[in-house]
């Protein structure tokens, strides 16, 4: 058995883990994400629907999510994206959901 291959069957699976903790990690504490979804929340809670931020700007970070482990998160940002369409009140409750998860 080759160095490479011997290599590979000791560290299978433990990259993949720790690439997901880390992503989730970031996610949580992304400085960017959090602006984004405090000004989507801002802007609905003066009335605005805020379809544009909601497609645009929150579908940005739509791969980083779905992979983060945290399902909470996760449902909380498809909740927000679900209320794209809908009532300027709406969005603010599921924007302001998903903000206080990331804390």
């Amino acid at each position: 058995m080759n160095l490479r291959k011997k290599y590979k069957q000791l560290f299978k699976g433990k990259t993949r883990s720790n690439d997901v903790k880390l992503i989730s990690e970031n996610i949580a504490a992304d400085k960017e994400f959090k602006e984004t979804v405090g000004m989507i929340y801002q802007g609905a809670m003066g009335g605005n629907q805020m379809v544009d931020e909601i497609n645009d700007e929150l579908g940005d970070y739509y791969e980083d999510v779905m992979k983060s482990p945290n399902d909470k998160i996760k449902n909380a940002f498809a909740n927000l994206r679900s209320q794209m369409y809908e009532p300027a009140e709406n969005v603010a409750g599921a924007a302001k959901e998903l903000l206080d998860l990331l804390g």
